[in-house]
């Protein structure tokens, strides 16, 4: 039980690698908190992993709702110890590159660029969540 006692926080932990990290890290003695946009998704796998486990639903691309949840969880968990930032979205590649503003869609060219990350973390701090 190489996570016995921590505290976990999965994003997008309602289905698919979230769903399956969460219950990896029950396994391994983590109290895990299981987040996802929807509710049900959420709660069901929590009901999962079972004693311990809690669901949280928050809209990751909202950050009063992601302050929220880390209030959440800093009240009533204490100290988290580990963040899995899983939650993503779907996109055909039309839809994808009409949803990036200019200011993203050069963050994400600069990361896949290989040449490494030139922008400095402050400017992506003050994005907007329209960004």
């Amino acid at each position: 039980m190489r996570l016995k006692d921590k505290v976990a926080l999965v994003t997008g932990g309602g289905s698919g690698i979230g769903r399956a990290i969460a219950l990896r890290f029950a396994q391994e003695g983590a109290r895990v908190v299981v987040n996802d946009v929807r509710r049900e998704a959420a709660e069901k796998t929590a009901g999962e992993i079972g004693a311990g486990a809690r669901a949280l639903q928050a809209d990751v691309s909202d950050s009063a709702q992601v302050k929220g949840m880390f209030a959440e969880v800093d009240r009533d968990l204490g100290t988290l110890d580990i963040l899995v930032n899983n939650a993503g979205i779907a996109y055909t590649a039309d839809d994808h590159r009409a949803s990036l503003t200019a200011k993203s869609e050069a963050r994400v060219t600069e990361m896949l660029s290989g040449q490494g990350v030139q922008t400095h973390w402050d400017v992506t701090q003050e994005m907007t969540d329209a960004s």
